[in-house]
Parts: structure tokens; sequence; C-alpha cells
């Protein structure tokens, strides 16, 4: 016959090694794959410190908070993969708990601030160089100034749209005057091609170089060839016009006689001057153009272009235009005689003034 104490006895050993096995936690394949995190402290510029957790993550569950990709997977041209120490962290905790790739976050930190990308919590400055460490710090300065110079590009770059409906009411001028008033003028448009504006940064729209058409040129050659026999002291200036800049643009007055002999006669030799043309009232002594005239080898009419400081003329348009939409508004939304029988006109053209008119049917 068994012995029932026994059998007690070995179902408690039973119980006994059984029960251990049911209060045990989730097994470790639940939780995201992770190494032993060390602590670095990175500063601000300012001497401000804020702590990071780095560890090594092979979960793909763990993912860069700007990247928006898995840690273990972002892969930042120049940058390193992981940073320094065992066994190669990849991926940085934040005080408030939000996760992003150690590289992606030390950048977005030298480049902006030490705010958390995901939840603005954090210090309000750029991070000291010398919280990276010294063996990538050469790396992420290079990534630094490439990220300036593609900025500085980007904000120096000017639509070519903007550039181009600017130069279709450029107008290049020569008038002819004595000395109570103006005689006569001529005038033309510029020429310009929409290839030779684009992809233009400011610095090379500073001096852009347009050819005037044939025929004004033949003009203005004739008129001086005229002028310089009967009334060799009469004036001539050089003048750039446009709608939407209510400046003079001006050259300074030169007599009919010096006009023909240090530009226009084919029979001198010498290299001619380009003629400035001045914005007194805006640039003061510096020039905004630059009348040029060549002759061509046989050529008996010369050739006439302009370089112009297209960023001078976008500048002063832009700013007018903006003035003149603003004009716009406040007349529809506080003047009394506007109603939805009326429509205010503002054009490029109205520079000195707006008009009311009747609204059309």
């Amino acid at each position: 016959m068994d012995d029932p104490r026994g059998s007690r006895a070995l179902q408690r050993r039973k119980s006994r090694r059984v029960a251990p096995a049911a209060r045990q936690p989730a097994p470790a394949a639940q939780q995201p794959s992770q190494q032993p995190a060390q602590v670095e402290t990175w500063s601000t510029r300012a001497g401000e410190q804020m702590q990071c957790e780095l560890f090594a993550a092979s979960d793909e569950a763990v993912v860069c908070g700007i990247m928006h990709e898995p840690t273990c997977c972002v892969a930042i041209e120049g940058l390193p993969p992981a940073w320094p120490g065992a066994p190669g962290p990849n991926s940085a905790r934040l005080q408030c708990g939000h996760v992003f790739h150690p590289a992606a976050l030390a950048l977005h930190f030298l480049v902006a601030d030490m705010r958390c990308p995901v939840c603005r919590v954090g210090l309000a400055e750029t991070m000291d160089m010398q919280s990276v460490p010294a063996e990538h710090r050469l790396d992420f300065q290079k990534k630094l100034e490439g990220i300036e110079r593609r900025e500085k590009e980007e904000e120096e770059r000017v639509e070519p749209a903007s550039i181009a409906d600017v130069l279709r009411d450029l107008e290049l001028q020569v008038r002819l005057a004595d000395e109570a008033r103006e005689l006569t003028s001529l005038r033309t448009p510029v020429v310009f091609h929409e290839e030779q504006i684009r992809h233009m940064t400011s610095a090379a729209l500073q001096e852009c170089n347009f050819d005037v058409h044939r025929s004004f040129q033949r003009l203005v050659f004739g008129l001086v060839n005229r002028q310089r026999c009967q009334y060799p002291e009469r004036s001539v200036r050089f003048a750039l016009q446009h709608p939407l800049v209510p400046v003079s643009m001006l050259s300074e007055p030169m007599n009919v006689a010096a006009v023909w002999r240090e530009l226009l006669d084919p029979a001198q030799q010498h290299v001619r001057t380009p003629v400035p043309l001045f914005c007194p009232h805006v640039t003061g002594s510096e020039p905004v153009a630059h009348l040029r005239v060549a002759f061509s080898a046989n050529a008996t009419v010369p050739s006439v272009s302009i370089d112009v400081n297209v960023c001078f003329l976008l500048n002063i348009a832009t700013y007018v235009s903006d003035v003149l939409e603003s004009v716009r508004h406040a007349v529809e939304q506080h003047v009394s005689q506007f109603d939805s029988t009326s429509v205010l006109e503002i054009t490029q053209h109205a520079v000195n003034g707006v008009e009311l008119h009747p609204a059309l049917p």
C-alpha cells in the first residue's frame, strides 16, 4: 500500500517547481532588443547641459524620430553609423523618452537647437561641437559646411519667372536735350533669353549683359551723327526705365560731339569706355548699369549692349509691387466709393497712383 504522506510530499515538490514558472515575466523576445545603455552629457555653446542615453538596438521596432526608419538601418552620408562605445550605440534616447539615431540627433542639435525634434522639450541653443566625439568632429564639421553652402545657394537663387517678369518691361532710352528741354528720346526693350537667366544666383545677377535690337542701334547712330554737325553741344543721356522702378537710372549728360567721338565714330580705334548709369537716391555713387559700345570688324554701325544689376531691379520692383498690392487691399476694405459695382485696377504701370473704374458688366 502506498504511503499517502509520500504522495503528498511529491505533489508539494511538483508545485514548488511549477509555481515559479507561472510567475515569470514575458519572454525577452517580446521586448525591443537592445544592449545596456551608456549615458553622455551634451552641452550647448553657452554651457547648458543635457543627458542623452545611448544604446545599441537591433530590433526594427526602435525607430528614429528624425529619419523615420529603424535606428539600426539609418545611414547618413559622411556620418558614423554608430556612436563610439561598446557595442556600438545606434540609438539615442532623450530625457523626454523620444529615440533617434545618434548622428541624426547630433546633426539636428548642431544645426538648429537642442530641443527634441518631436516634442520640443530641451535647450533652445545649438550644441557645442565639443560634445561630438573627437574622432567624428571633422565629419560633422564637413557636413555642417555642406548644409550651410546649400542653404546659401538656395537663398541666393532667384526664380527665373520673377526675373523674366521684370526684364520684359525694362527699356533702354537715349534722350536728346538742349539747355531748356528734352527734344526727343529713343527707346527699346532689352533683349534676353529664358536660358540666359535660368538657374542664376543673386551674385551672377548683379551684372547681366543684355543686347538691344539692331534697329535701335542704327537709330541711335543716325541721330547722333546728324546732330553732331549742327548741334554738337546738345546733351545726350542714357537711361533705364521700368514701370515698377519710380527712380531715375541715368548716365551723366554728355554733349553730342563727345558721344560721337568717344562711342560712335567708326574711325576711332580706341577701346570704348563703358558708360555708367546711376541711381543716386538708392545706390549713391555706385552704378546700377553700364552701357557698352563696340565695333566688330568692317562694321559701320556699333553694337550696343547694357550690363544691368538685375538684383537691384528685382528688389525695387518687388517692394513697389507689394506696396501697390497693400494699397489695393486697403482701398477695397476702407474706401467708401468702392463697392460691388466698382473695380480697383492696380497694375505695374500704376506706380504714381491708382484709379477707381466702373466694373465691366
